[in-house]
């Protein structure tokens, strides 16, 4: 189950302009989804004000106008509305998590917030191992994903949201298509070490959602 990634039925042969439409009203799904997620793995990750950042996925910016609160950043996107909305913030990249237009061990931290679970399986690890190309030796990787691990109300969210995963609306070309998956056994099987790990929940579903902070074993 959840193989593949439910995508929006639309007239575009492009994935990203899925994300182009919904690039005016994201940010209310971000504060429905992601702000209290996004807000611990900042508090986590540490960053230091001489640390050079990569925000991958970094849709209209939430996440990054806050890691540039304490450190330097570089955010890309592969939406260009997106990116047209991120970019008050700093500098952005149109570019896809997969091909990163980064040199190897150009950054301190790879940020990637709600992008794993997105892609389909088969590009789970092809994301992964971009991030860490570009990522410095002693550098870290902040991923945070929905989660197919938690007990008690967060496995019985979790279980009613894949039920009805097929069924989510699709709202001006867009639908929410994050799916659960197992984001420890993904990020070690690229080879990476977690230094931390956090099981939190969207406040309004009670959706268990992971934290992960890895570095190169």
């Amino acid at each position: 189950m959840f193989e593949k990634v439910k995508e929006a039925i639309n007239p575009y042969a492009n994935p990203a302009e899925k994300y182009d439409r919904a690039a005016d009203f994201y940010h209310l799904i971000m504060g429905v989804w992601e702000i209290k997620a996004n807000n611990e793995a900042i508090k986590m990750a540490e960053l230091k004000e001489n640390e050079l950042v990569l925000d991958i996925a970094a849709g209209t910016g939430w996440v990054f106008k806050r890691i540039l609160l304490s450190a330097k950043g570089v955010a890309v996107d592969f939406s260009w509305n997106m990116c047209k909305q991120c970019k008050k913030y700093g500098t952005v990249i149109q570019a896809n998590a997969l091909s990163l237009p980064f040199k190897d061990k150009s950054f301190d931290v790879v940020f990637s917030s709600f992008l794993l679970d997105l892609l389909p399986l088969d590009e789970i690890q092809m994301a992964l191992a971009e991030m860490k190309r570009v990522l410095k030796d002693e550098g870290r990787i902040v991923a945070v994903a929905m989660s197919k691990n938690g007990k008690g109300i967060a496995k019985a969210a979790r279980i009613l949201y894949e039920i009805f995963y097929d069924f989510w609306p699709v709202i001006s070309g867009y639908r929410a298509s994050s799916r659960p998956i197992y984001l420890h056994n993904e990020i070690e099987r690229a080879g990476l070490e977690i230094i931390k790990q956090k099981l939190t929940k969207i406040p309004l579903f009670q959706f268990p959602i992971d934290i992960c902070i890895a570095k190169k074993a």
